[in-house]
């Protein structure tokens, strides 16, 4: 779980991190979420610095539709916030391109100044080291047949965990 609340983390970001440009004089800042691009934005009125929004979702509707202990004052600005991360970011990264196309239908993006790159691996860049695979089998009390599920997201309500948990579970 987040440290304090989502709400008070926004204000703490705001106010540890938004003086880092003025020590560090970044060119580019790349920035995870729509405060930490509105923050870059603000202060590209003041440094030459570019701002990257990396954009790994429909934050204003996650916002919206979810129980994310965010308050409503956070909530009614959310839409205006990444409205200004999309359309005024010097370039844009997302998860797919139907993410590019929300943008588009939402907030009438128009560049194309924009990448996608998906957040999933391909089984061809994992790679198991067998001796670490034998140690941990040795620990758990795991043999070669066992199958084994290791969930490394997130457990925000659109990604549906209980869910996954009341499939694996049923067995």
């Amino acid at each position: 779980p987040m440290v304090s609340s989502r709400t008070h983390w926004f204000k703490l970001f705001a106010i540890l991190f938004s003086w880092l440009p003025i020590i560090l004089f970044p060119k580019r800042v790349i920035a995870r979420g729509i405060i930490a691009a509105n923050i870059g934005l603000f202060w590209r009125k003041i440094l030459p610095i570019k701002v990257i929004y990396d954009g790994r979702g429909a934050v204003d509707a996650e916002w919206n539709e979810y129980d994310l202990g965010i308050n409503d004052s956070i909530k009614k600005r959310s839409f205006d916030w990444e409205k200004e991360a999309i359309i005024k970011a010097d370039f844009r990264i997302a998860v797919s391109n139907k993410l590019v196309t929300h943008w588009r239908e939402k907030y009438q993006y128009k560049g194309i100044q924009h990448s996608v790159i998906p957040c999933t691996y391909n089984e061809s860049v994992i790679v198991v080291d067998k001796s670490f695979q034998q140690k941990q089998e040795k620990i758990w009390g795991l043999s070669n047949k066992d199958i084994v599920l290791i969930y490394a997201g997130g457990k925000d309500p659109w990604q549906s965990v209980d869910l996954l948990d009341s499939l694996l579970f049923k067995v």
